[in-house]
Protein backbone atom coordinates (compact mmCIF):
# COMPACT_ATOMS: atom_id res chain seq x y z
CA UNK A 1 0.00 0.00 0.00
CA UNK A 2 2.81 2.57 0.00
CA UNK A 3 4.40 4.73 2.64
CA UNK A 4 2.26 6.55 5.16
CA UNK A 5 2.96 10.30 5.43
CA UNK A 6 1.76 12.28 8.44
CA UNK A 7 1.54 16.06 8.31
CA UNK A 8 1.78 18.06 11.46
CA UNK A 9 1.28 21.81 11.65
CA UNK A 10 3.56 23.51 14.16
CA UNK A 11 2.31 26.93 15.25
CA UNK A 12 4.61 29.90 14.86
CA UNK A 13 6.57 30.85 17.95
CA UNK A 14 4.61 32.83 20.51
CA UNK A 15 5.33 36.57 20.38
CA UNK A 16 4.20 39.45 22.59
CA UNK A 17 3.86 42.96 21.18
CA UNK A 18 3.32 46.30 22.86
CA UNK A 19 4.15 48.30 19.74
CA UNK A 20 0.97 50.33 19.57
CA UNK A 21 2.87 53.18 17.92
CA UNK A 22 4.85 53.49 14.71
CA UNK A 23 7.55 55.05 16.92
CA UNK A 24 8.31 51.75 18.64
CA UNK A 25 7.82 50.90 22.28
CA UNK A 26 7.49 54.44 23.61
CA UNK A 27 4.16 56.25 23.74
CA UNK A 28 3.41 59.80 24.92
CA UNK A 29 0.30 61.26 26.47
CA UNK A 30 -0.74 64.41 28.28
CA UNK A 31 -1.15 64.01 32.04
CA UNK A 32 -4.66 63.09 33.09
CA UNK A 33 -5.47 61.30 29.80
CA UNK A 34 -6.31 57.59 29.41
CA UNK A 35 -4.35 55.48 26.92
CA UNK A 36 -4.86 51.93 25.66
CA UNK A 37 -1.56 50.00 25.56
CA UNK A 38 -0.73 46.73 23.88
CA UNK A 39 -0.10 45.68 20.32
CA UNK A 40 -2.74 45.01 17.74
CA UNK A 41 -2.78 42.14 18.56
CA UNK A 42 -0.77 41.87 21.78
CA UNK A 43 -0.09 38.13 21.20
CA UNK A 44 0.61 36.21 18.00
CA UNK A 45 1.81 32.70 17.25
CA UNK A 46 1.78 29.92 19.80
CA UNK A 47 -1.53 28.26 20.60
CA UNK A 48 -4.57 30.31 21.62
CA UNK A 49 -6.12 31.08 24.03
CA UNK A 50 -3.65 33.46 25.63
CA UNK A 51 -3.43 34.88 29.13
CA UNK A 52 -1.88 38.26 29.87
CA UNK A 53 -0.11 39.66 32.91
CA UNK A 54 0.81 43.35 32.80
CA UNK A 55 2.96 44.89 35.53
CA UNK A 56 4.58 48.29 35.72
CA UNK A 57 7.58 50.10 37.15
CA UNK A 58 5.69 52.30 39.61
CA UNK A 59 3.04 50.21 41.40
CA UNK A 60 2.22 46.62 42.36
CA UNK A 61 -0.94 46.69 40.21
CA UNK A 62 -1.36 43.75 37.78
CA UNK A 63 -3.61 43.95 34.71
CA UNK A 64 -4.87 40.80 32.95
CA UNK A 65 -6.39 41.99 29.65
CA UNK A 66 -4.75 42.08 26.22
CA UNK A 67 -4.92 45.88 25.81
CA UNK A 68 -5.35 47.62 29.19
CA UNK A 69 -6.24 51.29 29.53
CA UNK A 70 -3.79 53.25 31.70
CA UNK A 71 -3.47 56.81 32.99
CA UNK A 72 -0.12 57.08 34.74
CA UNK A 73 0.72 60.18 36.78
CA UNK A 74 4.40 59.96 35.77
CA UNK A 75 6.42 58.27 33.06
CA UNK A 76 5.93 54.52 33.55
CA UNK A 77 7.23 51.35 31.87
CA UNK A 78 4.66 48.55 31.46
CA UNK A 79 5.74 44.92 31.06
CA UNK A 80 3.55 42.20 29.55
CA UNK A 81 3.98 38.46 29.85
CA UNK A 82 1.81 36.42 27.48
CA UNK A 83 1.24 32.72 28.13
CA UNK A 84 -0.33 30.47 25.50
CA UNK A 85 -2.33 27.22 25.89
CA UNK A 86 0.93 25.21 25.75
CA UNK A 87 2.40 27.17 28.67
CA UNK A 88 4.92 28.95 26.45
CA UNK A 89 5.62 32.57 27.40
CA UNK A 90 6.73 35.71 25.63
CA UNK A 91 7.40 39.20 27.01
CA UNK A 92 7.57 42.78 25.84
CA UNK A 93 7.47 46.25 27.36
CA UNK A 94 6.29 49.75 26.54
CA UNK A 95 7.21 53.06 28.19
CA UNK A 96 4.47 55.68 28.52
CA UNK A 97 5.98 59.16 28.73
CA UNK A 98 3.71 61.61 30.58
CA UNK A 99 3.76 65.15 29.19
CA UNK A 100 2.75 67.83 31.72
CA UNK A 101 -0.65 69.44 31.20
CA UNK A 102 -1.41 72.97 32.37
CA UNK A 103 -3.98 73.73 35.05
CA UNK A 104 -6.73 76.21 34.15
CA UNK A 105 -7.88 78.70 36.80
CA UNK A 106 -11.24 80.24 35.80
CA UNK A 107 -11.77 81.78 39.24
CA UNK A 108 -14.47 81.51 41.89
CA UNK A 109 -18.19 81.69 41.21
CA UNK A 110 -19.53 85.21 41.74
CA UNK A 111 -22.80 87.15 42.02
CA UNK A 112 -22.85 90.73 40.67
CA UNK A 113 -25.30 93.53 39.83
CA UNK A 114 -26.29 94.37 36.23
CA UNK A 115 -23.46 95.99 34.28
CA UNK A 116 -20.79 95.49 36.93
CA UNK A 117 -17.31 95.19 35.42
CA UNK A 118 -15.58 91.94 36.33
CA UNK A 119 -12.39 90.25 35.24
CA UNK A 120 -12.67 86.53 34.56
CA UNK A 121 -10.02 84.08 35.69
CA UNK A 122 -7.53 83.95 38.49
CA UNK A 123 -4.22 85.75 38.24
CA UNK A 124 -2.59 83.79 36.68
CA UNK A 125 -5.29 82.02 34.66
CA UNK A 126 -2.98 79.05 34.07
CA UNK A 127 -0.09 77.25 35.71
CA UNK A 128 1.99 74.14 35.15
CA UNK A 129 2.46 72.47 31.79
CA UNK A 130 4.64 74.12 29.16
CA UNK A 131 4.44 77.85 28.41
CA UNK A 132 3.49 79.87 26.48
CA UNK A 133 -0.24 79.21 26.83
CA UNK A 134 -3.16 79.94 24.56
CA UNK A 135 -6.54 80.76 26.08
CA UNK A 136 -10.11 80.33 24.90
CA UNK A 137 -13.16 81.46 26.90
CA UNK A 138 -16.67 80.23 26.04
CA UNK A 139 -19.94 81.74 27.31
CA UNK A 140 -22.71 79.19 28.00
CA UNK A 141 -25.23 81.65 26.52
CA UNK A 142 -23.32 81.88 23.22
CA UNK A 143 -22.38 78.29 22.36
CA UNK A 144 -19.80 77.28 19.74
CA UNK A 145 -18.20 80.74 19.49
CA UNK A 146 -15.17 81.66 21.59
CA UNK A 147 -15.93 84.79 23.63
CA UNK A 148 -12.29 85.76 24.20
CA UNK A 149 -8.72 84.55 23.73
CA UNK A 150 -7.37 86.75 26.53
CA UNK A 151 -6.13 85.17 29.76
CA UNK A 152 -8.32 87.49 31.86
CA UNK A 153 -11.10 89.08 29.80
CA UNK A 154 -13.13 91.94 31.24
CA UNK A 155 -16.91 91.56 30.95
CA UNK A 156 -19.99 93.61 31.90
CA UNK A 157 -22.74 91.01 32.45
CA UNK A 158 -26.39 92.05 32.10
CA UNK A 159 -29.47 90.06 33.03
CA UNK A 160 -32.51 89.80 30.81
CA UNK A 161 -34.84 88.98 33.65
CA UNK A 162 -33.17 88.27 36.96
CA UNK A 163 -31.43 86.20 38.09
CA UNK A 164 -29.43 85.03 35.10
CA UNK A 165 -26.55 82.58 35.41
CA UNK A 166 -23.81 82.36 32.81
CA UNK A 167 -21.05 79.77 32.89
CA UNK A 168 -17.74 80.84 31.40
CA UNK A 169 -15.44 77.96 30.47
CA UNK A 170 -11.72 78.53 30.13
CA UNK A 171 -9.59 76.17 28.02
CA UNK A 172 -5.83 76.57 28.42
CA UNK A 173 -3.48 74.89 25.95
CA UNK A 174 0.24 74.64 26.63
CA UNK A 175 2.98 74.89 24.00
CA UNK A 176 3.19 71.07 24.01
CA UNK A 177 -0.47 70.73 22.91
CA UNK A 178 -1.76 69.51 26.29
CA UNK A 179 -4.84 71.33 27.59
CA UNK A 180 -7.08 71.76 30.62
CA UNK A 181 -10.43 73.38 31.32
CA UNK A 182 -12.10 75.10 34.25
CA UNK A 183 -15.36 76.99 34.58
CA UNK A 184 -16.79 79.86 36.59
CA UNK A 185 -20.47 80.79 37.09
CA UNK A 186 -21.54 84.42 37.11
CA UNK A 187 -24.98 85.22 38.51
CA UNK A 188 -26.51 88.61 37.69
Amino acid sequence: KGPFVAKMTVPAALQASTAASPCGNTLSLCSGINLKIGGSPTATGGLAPYTYMWTNSTSPETLTVAEPTVSPAATTTYYVQVTDANGDTATDQVTVVVIPSPTAHAGSDITVCDGTQITLGDMPAASGGVTPYTYSWMDSNIPFTPMSIDANPIIFPWAIGSPMISTYTLTVTGANGCSATDAVSVTV
